[in-house]
């Protein structure tokens, strides 16, 4: 589980990244 977590922070903050990139259109 100690893998998971970092990897799912590391999505969520693509995922949001993704977001605000769209947002900014």
């Amino acid at each position: 589980e100690d893998v998971v977590k970092p990897l799912l922070e590391v999505t969520r903050t693509a995922l949001l990244h993704d977001c605000t990139l769209l947002c900014g259109w």
